[in-house]
């Protein structure tokens, strides 16, 4: 009997240690697992935190960027700003002034027509008929022609017009220039004011900053006067004759 119980003893003991030794492993596994989760979460808030990163560092670049562009922007505005200079616009053919220098072109060069040209002028005494004769018998037409009114005065303004000459019996069209005075009448019609371009010609010339644009196109006109006289001896010696024959008159050529 008291073998049995000593026996029973001894199972019982030796289950406790096996059960003991069990829990101790499991212990050590459950640790393992504990190991593994914390690295993997651990892992995970390193990518997360990676990602934050570059995507605050892409809105920082970003909004770097759109700061210069809009500084650029600013600075290109504030260029513009202190370019003042007044730009050079050719009238347009439906404008009152275009049509009264193409008219009076055609009356007074072209034509010869003085019945023509009386509507067109404030002063039929001023007419220089000898002048436009000598044109006649040069000049076959009168080309591409462009009008600027380079101010507004109430009373008289200046205008300079520019055009390509068909000399009689040559193809090659001669760029020219020439400078009015017009002026508006009783009833507010433009006329020509052909007697001579006077004071007031003389005060818009002396105005540097109203005469920038426009000595631009006036080199650029005798930029390529000068290309069509040196390239072509015989149209030199027709203008050349031409000038020789015309009394004294404010003309670009």
């Amino acid at each position: 009997m008291n073998n049995e119980y000593k026996e029973i003893k001894e199972f019982e003991s030796k289950k406790k240690i096996n059960v003991s030794q069990n829990n101790s492993k499991m212990s050590d596994n459950d640790k393992l697992k504990i190991l593994w989760i914390l690295l993997f979460v651990l892992f995970v808030i390193l990518i997360i935190a990676m990602i934050l990163t570059n995507s605050k560092d892409d809105t920082s670049e970003s909004k770097e960027e759109e700061t210069s562009n809009v500084a650029e922007e600013e600075v290109s505005g504030d260029v513009k700003d202190e370019d003042n200079t007044p730009e050079l616009v050719a009238s347009g053919a439906d404008d009152e002034v275009y049509k009264l220098m193409t008219s009076y072109i055609d009356a007074a060069y072209v034509q010869g027509d003085m019945t023509l040209l009386e509507p067109l002028v404030d002063s039929m005494e001023a007419v220089n008929i000898d002048n436009n004769e000598i044109k006649q018998r040069y000049i076959e037409s009168y080309n591409n022609i462009e009008v600027y009114m380079l101010d507004s005065d109430k009373d008289i303004s200046v205008v300079f017009v520019r055009y390509d000459v068909k000399l009689n019996n040559f193809e090659t069209l001669l760029p020219a220039a020439e400078f009015f005075l017009v002026k508006k009448d009783a009833d507010s019609k433009l006329r020509v004011h052909n007697i001579g371009l006077g004071e007031k010609y003389e005060q818009f010339m002396s105005d540097g900053e109203q005469v920038t644009e426009l000595n631009i196109l006036i080199e650029k006109i005798q930029s390529e006067y000068n290309a069509v006289i040196d390239s072509n001896s015989e149209i030199k010696s027709v203008v050349e004759a031409l000038n020789s024959q015309k009394s004294d008159e404010k003309k670009v050529e």
